[in-house]
């Protein structure tokens, strides 16, 4: 089984965790592929739009260097 996270969301931290404590639970293999985002491109123009400019600053600051 495997499954595909998107990096920057603020609720990542907290599914990867879940998730690894019920696969180890039920003892499943389990593969995770963390990607920044097939939209990155165009959730940062449109929350730049919608005057989120300063969370998608702190998350390219993070996340692109």
């Amino acid at each position: 089984m495997g499954i595909v996270l998107q990096s920057y969301l603020r609720d990542t931290d907290q599914a990867l965790e879940g998730l690894l404590g019920w696969t180890k639970d039920e003892g499943l293999p389990f593969s995770i592929r963390l990607v920044k985002g097939a939209y990155w491109d165009y959730e940062t123009v449109t929350d730049k739009q919608n005057e989120f400019s300063e969370y998608i600053k702190n998350l390219s600051r993070k996340y692109i260097h």
